[in-house]
């Protein structure tokens, strides 16, 4: 397939778009939809059109910008994996989708498609940073940790790598730590609800309460959806034990508590 005409209708569509998923906020992934759905309605072969709406269903998942985040999990996969169909040799698709396997619990597949990404792209630091999001996610912290450090050699100033090594740290017990690389994400991305929650929990356990509530009381504006039940089923796949203590934390925190309800069970 053609590379799409720079000076088409679905092309600058795309931008528009792109623009917002790169800079994530509850309004701007509602008009990125938007945009991208229209882009597909004029070509339903652009391959990147579905990469992009992987990450408005990711963003929302994780920013309680959706009221259902493993249904916005389970959209971003069937996303990425249409985009595939079209192109299966760009990284970006091979990534998202990664990420999408690996969230739902399909720990093998996810890695094995993050590691194909950063084989088809191995100087992009994108690529590196999203093998590292899945390692950390599978408790695999020495590895994410070389992978954040490949990242932040090509791309210094690539500010997710902030985010997700803050993650790491925290489910490595490294809680002043992870604040720093928390406080350095949200430079950038201010209003970024997850980045808040790991904050809060890492003032918690560096027994900072009043800093964790004050987190806590900015998500709760941000976002009507997002609770400890919320997050329990959005990081069911992960480690129990690192999602225990985020959860107590949010907790003592403020966040709306979990309730004894079941969730489905993640994807085999």
């Amino acid at each position: 397939r053609q590379e799409p005409d720079e000076d088409s209708d679905e092309h600058k569509l795309y931008l528009q778009a792109y623009h917002h998923v790169e800079r994530p906020t509850a309004e701007g992934m509602r008009e990125a939809r938007s945009l991208l759905e229209r882009v597909l309605e004029i070509d339903p072969g652009y391959a990147l059109a579905y990469e992009s709406l992987a990450w408005v269903n990711f963003h929302s998942s994780f920013n309680g910008w959706t009221k259902d985040p493993w249904q916005g999990l389970q959209a971003a996969r069937r996303d990425a994996a249409r985009g595939l169909s079209l192109d299966d040799r760009n990284s970006y698709l091979r990534s998202s989708f990664g990420l999408g396997e690996t969230y739902l619990g399909n720990a093998r597949r996810g890695l094995m498609e993050l590691q194909e990404a950063v084989s088809l792209s191995p100087g992009d630091a994108e690529s590196h940073t999203w093998l590292g999001i899945g390692l950390a996610f599978t408790g695999n912290l020495q590895g994410a940790y070389a992978a954040f450090a490949e990242a932040h050699r090509l791309s210094p100033n690539y500010h997710p790598i902030f985010l997700f090594r803050g993650d790491a740290l925290f489910a490595d017990n490294r809680p002043r730590e992870a604040l720093e690389c928390y406080d350095q994400f949200l430079t950038v991305l201010p209003e970024y609800n997850w980045a808040i929650a790991g904050k809060a929990a890492c003032h918690v356990e560096c027994d900072e309460i009043e800093l964790a509530r004050e987190a806590v009381a900015t998500i709760r504006r941000q976002s009507p959806f997002m609770t400890c039940d919320y997050l329990h089923n959005l990081l069911q796949a992960k480690d129990p034990e690192v999602v225990g203590r985020l959860l107590t934390a949010l907790e003592t925190s403020g966040l709306p508590g979990r309730t004894k309800t079941a969730k489905p069970e993640a994807t085999q």
